[in-house]
């Protein structure tokens, strides 16, 4: 099951649910205009799972960590990562 939240707060609450193909919009206020134009900005996976769909996030991370001196030297994203974590797991 993925849970995107399309917005929290005074001014309208908009949660998308999707789960084995099926899709549930769960809004509590929010105009139908603002819920389409949230769900084009974040999509239906907006904090995507696993060492892959990251990668490119992680290793920019990693280079700047490098370039600013807080690690002595370049390391491979797996080696942050024990093997047992990089498998995708969804809730």
């Amino acid at each position: 099951m993925k849970l995107t939240v399309l917005g929290s707060g005074s001014t309208g609450n908009a949660v998308l649910l999707v789960a084995n193909g099926t899709r549930v919009l769960v809004d509590a206020g929010l105009s139908s205009r603002e819920t389409a134009r949230r769900m084009a900005l974040m999509g239906e996976d907006f904090w995507p799972y696993g060492l892959e769909s990251n990668r490119h996030t992680l290793e920019t991370f990693v280079r700047y960590m490098y370039e600013q001196g807080l690690i002595p030297k370049p390391m491979t994203i797996e080696t942050l990562f024990p093997d047992s974590t990089q498998r995708t797991f969804r809730v």
